[in-house]
Formats: C-alpha cells, sequence, structure tokens
C-alpha cells in the first residue's frame, strides 16, 4: 500500500518476530515474555508503524463520507485522528452508523472497539443539546456527556476547551505529585531533578493549550516552595532566587513552573511562525495561489 522496499518490510517483519521483554521481580530474573501483539513500545519505529496502521482507518472513515457540514454545499468538516485519539463529527441521525463502521475498521486491524473510553456530544447552533445515551446495533450504550466534558489529546473539552475545569485537574495532579516526592527518601538534588521532571511535566503538557494567567503559575510555584519547606526539604530562611539557579551556581537547579510554561509557550510560537513562513515560501516557489 505504501511501496515500502522489500529489504524494509523483511526486516520490520523479522524484527517483530524477536519482539520480548524481559520480567524481573526485585532482583530476581523471571524471564523473557515473547511479546505476540500490539506494538512494542520504547523505540521509534513503532509510533510510525502504528501511524501506518491507523492510516488505513482514516481513508475508510473518508469513504464514508459522513461528516458535517458547516453549510450546504461549504466546507466539510470529516474526523480528527491523532495516533489513537478519535474525535468525528457528523449530523446526528449519522452517529450510529459512523460507530459501526469504525468497530469494523477496528476489528479489521485488531484493535480492541472499547465504549468505556468513548462519548457523545449533540450540539445545535454552538449549544449543548441534552440527549439519552446512544443505543448501539449490538445493545451497548455509548455514555452522553452533557456537562463532564470529553478528553481529546488530554484536553477537556465541550463546546470549546474547559479550561478552568482543566487547570483544577493539572493543579489537583501537580500537587499530589510533590507531595509524593517530598514523601521518598531522595537526596536535594534529586528531589529538585524529580519535582523538575515528574511533576512539572504535569503543568507541561497542556502549555499553550491551557489559558493559565501569571498570578495562577506563581501560585504553583508557592505552593511547591511551601510544601518543601513544611517537609523539611528548604529551610524556612533559604532564599527563593537560589532555589532556581544551577548547582554549579550555587543553586537547587529546581526548575519554575512559571518560567517552564512560558519558555514552553515561546517555542510553540516560534515553531508555528517557522512552518507558517516555510508554508509560504513554498507556496510562492511553486506559484500556488
Amino acid at each position: 500500500m505504501f511501496g515500502v522496499a522489500m529489504n524494509m518490510k523483511s526486516f520490520i517483519s523479522e524484527s517483530m518476530k524477536k519482539w520480548n521483554t524481559e520480567l524481573n521481580a526485585g532482583q530476581t530474573r523471571l524471564g523473557k515474555v515473547k511479546i505476540k501483539r500490539g506494538m512494542f513500545q520504547d523505540n521509534s519505529l513503532s509510533p510510525l508503524l502504528f501511524v501506518l496502521t491507523m492510516i488505513q482507518s482514516t481513508l475508510v472513515l473518508r469513504k464514508t463520507k459522513i461528516c458535517y457540514e458547516v453549510k450546504k454545499n461549504g466546507e466539510r468538516i470529516y474526523h480528527l485522528l491523532f495516533m489513537d485519539d478519535l474525535k468525528q463529527f457528523a449530523k446526528e441521525k449519522k452517529t450510529n452508523s459512523f460507530i459501526n463502521t469504525v468497530r469494523v475498521v477496528f476489528e479489521d486491524i485488531n484493535m480492541e472497539f472499547g465504549l468505556s473510553k468513548r462519548d457523545y456530544l449533540i450540539m445545535k447552533r454552538g449549544k449543548v443539546v441534552e440527549s439519552d445515551d446512544l443505543c448501539m446495533s449490538d445493545g451497548e450504550r455509548m455514555r452522553n456527556i452533557e456537562d463532564s466534558g470529553y478528553k481529546y489529546l488530554g484536553a477537556l473539552e465541550m463546546n470549546e476547551i474547559m479550561h478552568d475545569q482543566l487547570k483544577e485537574q493539572v493543579e489537583k495532579e501537580y500537587t499530589r505529585r510533590i507531595r509524593n516526592i517530598l514523601k521518598s527518601k531522595l537526596n536535594g538534588g534529586n528531589i529538585s531533578s524529580a519535582i523538575s521532571s515528574r511533576a512539572v511535566s504535569v503543568v507541561r503538557y497542556g502549555a499553550g493549550v491551557i489559558k493559565w494567567a501569571k498570578n495562577e503559575l506563581q501560585e504553583l510555584d508557592k505552593r511547591t516552595r511551601k510544601l518543601m519547606t513544611m517537609s523539611g526539604a528548604q529551610h524556612p530562611k533559604a532564599g527563593v532566587d537560589s532555589l532556581y539557579l544551577k548547582r554549579r551556581d550555587g543553586g537547587r537547579c529546581l526548575i519554575g513552573v512559571e518560567d517552564f510554561v512560558y519558555a514552553e509557550v515561546d517555542s510553540l510560537d516560534k515553531y508555528l511562525r517557522e512552518r507558517w513562513e516555510n508554508m509560504l515560501k513554498e507556496v510562492n516557489s511553486n506559484n500556488v495561489f
């Protein structure tokens, strides 16, 4: 289908036969287990193989022509698919047909189709409409979400991204991770590293998507310092600035949430600007209008 060279096909096929993982219990090695289904993780090839597998599904879904028309004979919105996260736009009467198509396609490529993580939402003229759960042809029911919202790529949404609810979830998870790290027996340097990699990463994921106010990010940093002081990981009279300095400069090398989020936003903005400029150059060079 993709015109992959025969030597690459052979390499991939033979490599997949050797996929295995090692099980250990403490210091005891229990042995190796062959992976007979699914995608092997922790390597750069598997995401590409997964995407190649899913391309077939998006092609089939487009052929069904199930979509939502913004206006008659106008722009059509089909679906959004990133890895295994799928969002479909369709008229209410076409929903059941689309879901059955997805079920057939997923079964064809040996993917499990479960309804536990699948929800649907009915909207008319930008407003959420109350409705009962959707009854499938096989008797299963799909939950209708009218208030709680749904998650797509980790972001909680309804008719738009639910920023307040998302921030609340992130703040709770961030605080929980900070508390768990401070309960551990790590030394000072490793505590800073763990907070920076394990806790700050929760806030990082939504940087550029969630609308954080400056005072909200400052409050998270303040909460971090307070929890560190309460647990004895930071002296009550220690300087705040030294906490974020690099270790070679006499600091603790802790990454501040505020600085990190702004750095991520700037990085995303730079990336999008470069992409846009490259697209304009390509259009101009090909004289495409």
